[in-house]
């Protein structure tokens, strides 16, 4: 059974391929305004679970075959399970490589002051943490 704090991270990396396939959430600026169920601009971000505050942003992320999952030991099992899980509908084998050895690609990692079943997501040209 997954620790909540895992679970919470598999739900953010969930969220980050369902952010990336739509290609439509950037970085979250200041000024982020809550994300309201049923409004028209929540029907157009197809991220779960739904964040408790959205900032809509230009530009995207796109994975490709030399797309790397960056992460710490806390998240391995996650990290190894997204690239599992998006496999088979990319064709692609993503690497797993340790957080800190470059930057880009998706990282998953715990953040201070993010709250217990929280997260983070953000998304560039650069990756998505």
């Amino acid at each position: 059974m997954w620790s909540s704090t895992l679970r919470s991270a598999w739900h953010a990396a969930i969220g980050a391929t369902v952010a990336v396939a739509s290609h439509l959430l950037g970085p979250s600026p200041a000024g982020a305004q809550p994300a309201t169920a049923g409004t028209t601009r929540d029907a157009a971000y197809a991220v779960i679970p739904r964040p408790t505050v959205l900032t809509p942003a230009s530009g995207h992320f796109t994975i490709t075959a030399s797309t790397v999952v960056r992460t710490t030991p806390a998240f391995r099992t996650v990290a190894r399970r997204f690239v599992r899980d998006i496999a088979a509908p990319t064709a692609f084998d993503l690497a797993i490589d340790a957080v800190g050895t470059a930057s880009g690609g998706i990282v998953l990692r715990k953040v201070a002051g993010i709250p217990h079943e929280g997260y983070r997501l953000d998304v560039s040209p650069r990756g998505i943490t």
